[in-house]
């Protein structure tokens, strides 16, 4: 863009008002532009290996219909309710209700006399004058969630999908017209390379795999020992003190052991508050850049050591009343140097709690829209 006459200065010579009326604005990119877009920088970061870092929201139809030209989880009932659960929960559950019971308690719950089917599932495929029936429930529930998950986004999701599959496709508007980039050199031709790849290979590639126990968590594992004080950093009042070599020997001990003590359900929260993240990358190759995490062990500051002292002889400085913190980015976990296992074992589970309970209120869910 150009320079107005702020950056120009009151006596500057500018770009006069009348150029600037005639100087072209790019239009704001639409809506199949921009997932387009999003589609072809999918691929590349797939292409690339760095698909780990894509925070994937896709719902698994999606994924489906990206690599293989259909959509035919969905054909299922319990397919397409799971792939409701996955954009829109709420919506689920009103149709798991719904199958409960009978289609002639249907109409009363929806404050009618009689319900049709083509109102209910809200597309075309049904005759308008065919009631609802105990027979025809669940394959009336399938078209409703095939059509609000793919009928009313159609345009959208095939956007997605030419950017996702490269120049072919992509360098075509919508109505077949060349594309931006046609005969461009420098374009991607994703298609050719992603075509082995099926639904759970992009799934798994992007989401990541859950991790198989507590021995992979802890092979992952890269501790430090506090060896100075270091001042308070950011919000916290809590600066951190040095560790002996005895110390810090034990709380990784007994880190190691609680981490292998741990259910699944428990390391997946775990994981997520140390990277921000409840899976680990798909391969098996460990990545000492981006797989592992950082456990930096430390102890009572100056000021808590003062505190402890001023209490009276006997009195000795701890940092027992301090809950683990994490620098997910960074794939760090400050853990304070408990003085017994118990302790150690009551604060960690604790802050994952605080976190499941913070979560569970500040986050709204998820809705492919």
């Amino acid at each position: 863009g150009s320079s107005g006459a702020g950056s120009n200065g009151a006596g500057s010579s500018g770009t006069s008002g009348a150029a600037r009326k005639r100087q072209r604005v790019d239009p704001p990119m639409s809506v199949e532009e921009a997932l387009s877009l999003c589609g072809r920088l999918l691929a590349k970061v797939l292409l690339d290996g760095d698909w780990y870092s894509v925070d994937d929201r896709l719902p698994d139809f999606v994924l489906e219909y990206l690599v293989t030209d259909n959509t035919t989880s969905l054909n299922s009932l319990d397919g397409a309710l799971a792939a409701l659960e996955q954009c829109r929960p709420g919506y689920a559950r009103q149709y798991r209700e719904l199958l409960a019971r009978g289609a002639h308690e249907w109409p009363a719950i929806f404050g009618c006399d009689e319900l049709r089917a083509c109102d209910l599932a809200g597309c075309e495929s049904w005759d308008e004058d065919e009631l609802l029936t105990d027979a025809n429930k669940a394959s009336l529930v399938i078209d409703a969630v095939k059509h609000q998950l793919v009928s009313v986004r159609r345009q959208a999701l095939i956007a997605l999908k030419e950017g996702f599959q490269g120049a072919d496709n992509c360098d075509r508007t919508l109505d077949g017209r060349p594309g931006p980039h046609a005969g461009q050199d420098n374009v991607y031709n994703f298609q050719l390379l992603l075509a082995c790849m099926t639904p759970a290979d992009l799934a798994l590639r992007l989401r990541g795999r859950p991790v198989s126990g507590g021995d992979d968590v802890c092979a992952r594992l890269r501790y430090r020992q506090q060896t100075e004080f270091a001042a308070p950093v950011g919000s916290t009042t809590q600066g951190m003190g040095p560790v002996t070599d005895a110390v810090y020997a034990r709380v990784r001990g007994w880190l190691d052991a609680l981490v292998r003590s741990l259910d699944p359900q428990t390391l997946g929260s775990l994981l997520y508050f140390m990277t921000g993240r409840k899976t680990v990358r798909a391969s098996d190759f460990l990545d000492e850049e981006k797989d592992t995490i950082t456990v930096l062990i430390w102890g009572p500051d100056r000021a808590n050591i003062k505190e402890a002292s001023r209490a009276g002889a006997g009195n000795v400085a701890t940092v027992d009343g301090w809950l683990p913190t994490s620098s997910t980015c960074a794939r760090q976990m400050q853990l304070p140097a408990y003085t017994c296992e118990a302790k150690l074992r009551e604060q960690l589970l604790g802050a994952l709690k605080q976190m499941e309970e913070g979560e569970r209120q500040g986050r709204c869910e998820f809705g492919y829209e």
